[in-house]
């Protein structure tokens, strides 16, 4: 996945970039590229990676994910409410 150049925010945005998998589900997120992103309001987190969404942290199929770049990006408010 690509994502460059682009802009994300709302009063109601939790986090900007987000990838969820866990051991029920499996599989591969690899090859993860973004780059000059800017947010303007996250608030729980500008990137989140959850190996255990839905609260499941047991399953025959435990998620590889690898190979993930970000870079030059920036956020103006996050969760602690102040400007960066």
């Amino acid at each position: 996945m690509f994502a460059w150049n682009c802009a994300r925010g709302s009063t109601r945005l939790e986090r900007a970039i987000g990838v969820k998998t866990n051991p029920e589900r499996g599989g591969h997120v690899r090859d993860v590229y973004v780059r000059d992103v800017t947010v303007g309001q996250a608030a729980d987190a500008v990137i989140e990676v959850a190996l255990n969404y839905e609260n499941k942290d047991t399953g025959p199929h435990f998620p590889d994910v690898g190979g993930h770049r970000y870079s030059q990006s920036a956020c103006r408010t996050g969760a602690s409410g102040r400007s960066t």
